[in-house]
């Protein structure tokens, strides 16, 4: 039996310099379209890598601050998805048809202060 195959993901949860939270409305969400940036890795990239590529591609921002949280797997669709945490340099607008939309949203100080 060989190697099954799976996709790779690197998303991460954004904020301004007001704590705001970055969400985006992506074309390819079947279930709504609205959640944090991110995207698939390509073969050989690393994760942190292929999450500011997606971010300059999608959104036209750069990050700092970048801290890796956790990673999960999704059986059902043979993905691992990884979650970054970072801080926003710059102001994030559409560059790709793959977003319709960005909102910037307050989170509560408690929530916030767990992804620091």
């Amino acid at each position: 039996m060989g190697q099954r195959r799976f996709t790779v993901t690197a998303g991460a949860i954004i904020f301004d310099q007001q704590g705001r939270i970055l969400l985006l409305d992506h074309v390819f969400r079947p279930d709504g379209g609205w959640g944090i940036p991110g995207g698939f890795l390509s073969k050989g990239e690393q994760p942190e890598a292929a999450l500011r590529r997606e971010l300059r591609e999608e959104i036209g921002i750069e990050v700092e601050n970048v801290e890796m949280l956790f990673a999960r797997t999704l059986p059902r669709t043979r993905q691992i998805e990884i979650y970054f945490r970072a801080d926003a340099i710059g102001h994030p607008a559409p560059c790709s048809f793959e977003i319709r939309k960005r909102e910037l949203v307050f989170a509560r100080r408690s929530a916030a202060r767990s992804f620091k």
